[in-house]
């Protein structure tokens, strides 16, 4: 998974990662390297890993264990992992006496 970062408007004000739950299509992320960076009444930001999961969207629910009424419901869109593709190369040529320089054009590096 990715390290995602979450951020919640209107959310129970946490002080550790112990007083918060977070899951993704049902199943508990990972409590390490789950972390509050910030928490106050009217925002809260965490980082979580995300689950392994192939693309489309994925309900997350982040929980606060002191209020679970105030737990916050929303999608995660997967995106398919893309590979890095070749756009183009110079020169297209090269000298047999090598050292030489390649320029590269790479999407997706």
């Amino acid at each position: 998974g990715d390290l995602l970062t979450i951020s919640i408007a209107n959310f129970p004000a946490v002080g550790s990662p112990d007083e918060v739950e977070v899951s993704f299509a049902g199943l508990q992320a990972p409590s390490h390297p789950l972390r509050v960076v910030f928490s106050d009444a009217t925002e809260t930001v965490l980082t979580v890993l995300s689950p392994p999961a192939p693309a489309g969207d994925l309900y997350t629910l982040v929980t606060p264990l002191f209020a679970p009424s105030r737990a916050a419901v929303f999608p995660l869109t997967v995106r398919a992992a893309a590979s890095p593709r070749l756009l183009s190369f110079t020169p297209r040529l090269a000298p047999s006496t090598g050292f030489f320089t390649v320029d590269a054009v790479i999407a997706r590096f």
